[in-house]
Protein backbone atom coordinates (compact mmCIF):
# COMPACT_ATOMS: atom_id res chain seq x y z
CA UNK A 1 0.00 0.00 0.00
CA UNK A 2 2.76 2.59 0.67
CA UNK A 3 4.56 1.93 -2.42
CA UNK A 4 1.17 2.64 -4.28
CA UNK A 5 0.68 5.86 -2.38
CA UNK A 6 3.95 6.99 -3.34
CA UNK A 7 3.34 5.56 -6.95
CA UNK A 8 0.24 7.67 -6.96
CA UNK A 9 1.92 10.83 -5.53
CA UNK A 10 4.59 10.56 -8.02
CA UNK A 11 2.01 10.47 -11.02
CA UNK A 12 -0.16 13.25 -9.62
CA UNK A 13 2.90 15.31 -9.51
CA UNK A 14 3.66 14.93 -13.12
CA UNK A 15 0.24 15.33 -14.17
CA UNK A 16 -0.47 17.98 -12.35
CA UNK A 17 2.31 19.92 -12.74
CA UNK A 18 1.97 19.13 -16.49
CA UNK A 19 -1.47 20.27 -17.20
CA UNK A 20 0.02 23.79 -15.32
CA UNK A 21 2.43 24.05 -17.63
CA UNK A 22 -0.12 23.40 -21.21
CA UNK A 23 -2.84 25.88 -19.68
CA UNK A 24 -0.25 29.04 -19.23
CA UNK A 25 2.23 28.44 -21.91
CA UNK A 26 2.25 31.52 -24.14
CA UNK A 27 1.61 30.60 -27.87
CA UNK A 28 5.04 32.14 -28.70
CA UNK A 29 7.45 30.09 -26.06
CA UNK A 30 8.81 26.58 -26.46
CA UNK A 31 10.40 24.60 -24.27
CA UNK A 32 13.48 22.36 -25.04
CA UNK A 33 13.99 20.76 -22.10
CA UNK A 34 12.17 20.08 -18.55
CA UNK A 35 13.11 18.53 -15.30
CA UNK A 36 11.43 17.27 -12.08
CA UNK A 37 11.86 17.88 -8.48
CA UNK A 38 9.34 16.45 -6.51
CA UNK A 39 10.71 17.03 -3.18
CA UNK A 40 11.45 20.55 -4.34
CA UNK A 41 8.23 20.95 -5.85
CA UNK A 42 9.92 22.46 -9.15
CA UNK A 43 10.06 22.06 -12.32
CA UNK A 44 12.77 23.94 -14.10
CA UNK A 45 12.65 24.46 -17.87
CA UNK A 46 14.83 25.75 -21.13
CA UNK A 47 12.80 27.17 -23.43
CA UNK A 48 13.06 30.02 -26.54
CA UNK A 49 10.66 32.59 -27.55
CA UNK A 50 10.20 34.99 -30.33
CA UNK A 51 10.72 38.13 -28.30
CA UNK A 52 11.91 39.46 -25.03
CA UNK A 53 7.91 40.49 -24.58
CA UNK A 54 6.97 36.87 -25.15
CA UNK A 55 9.22 35.80 -22.24
CA UNK A 56 8.31 38.73 -19.95
CA UNK A 57 4.31 37.08 -20.78
CA UNK A 58 5.59 33.58 -20.13
CA UNK A 59 6.88 34.63 -16.39
CA UNK A 60 4.00 36.88 -15.82
CA UNK A 61 1.31 33.88 -16.48
CA UNK A 62 3.22 31.53 -13.93
CA UNK A 63 3.69 34.15 -11.56
CA UNK A 64 0.10 35.05 -11.49
CA UNK A 65 -1.37 31.32 -11.25
CA UNK A 66 -2.94 30.81 -8.18
CA UNK A 67 -0.86 26.92 -7.94
CA UNK A 68 2.75 28.85 -8.60
CA UNK A 69 4.77 30.33 -5.33
CA UNK A 70 7.90 31.29 -7.10
CA UNK A 71 9.41 32.16 -9.95
CA UNK A 72 12.61 32.58 -11.06
CA UNK A 73 14.23 33.29 -14.86
CA UNK A 74 17.16 34.21 -16.53
CA UNK A 75 19.75 33.10 -18.76
CA UNK A 76 18.70 35.28 -21.51
CA UNK A 77 20.37 35.51 -24.99
CA UNK A 78 19.57 35.29 -28.47
CA UNK A 79 20.21 32.13 -29.92
CA UNK A 80 19.51 30.76 -33.88
CA UNK A 81 17.02 32.71 -36.08
CA UNK A 82 16.40 35.33 -33.56
CA UNK A 83 14.95 33.46 -31.11
CA UNK A 84 15.01 34.64 -27.13
CA UNK A 85 16.74 31.56 -25.02
CA UNK A 86 15.79 31.52 -21.13
CA UNK A 87 15.67 29.45 -18.51
CA UNK A 88 12.88 29.33 -15.58
CA UNK A 89 12.73 27.38 -12.79
CA UNK A 90 8.83 27.40 -11.13
CA UNK A 91 7.99 26.32 -7.79
CA UNK A 92 4.79 25.08 -6.87
CA UNK A 93 2.36 25.12 -4.30
CA UNK A 94 2.07 21.45 -2.16
CA UNK A 95 -1.31 21.46 -3.16
CA UNK A 96 -0.42 21.03 -6.77
CA UNK A 97 1.65 17.88 -5.72
CA UNK A 98 -1.34 16.28 -3.93
CA UNK A 99 -2.81 13.17 -5.43
CA UNK A 100 -6.91 13.81 -6.00
CA UNK A 101 -9.12 12.05 -3.31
Amino acid sequence: IGVSRELIAGHAYASNSLLLLQSVTHPFVSFSSMSFSRDAHKIELVGSANSYRSVAEQVGLFETHPQVEKVDFGGLSVGEKGLVNFKLAVIFKPSLLQAPR
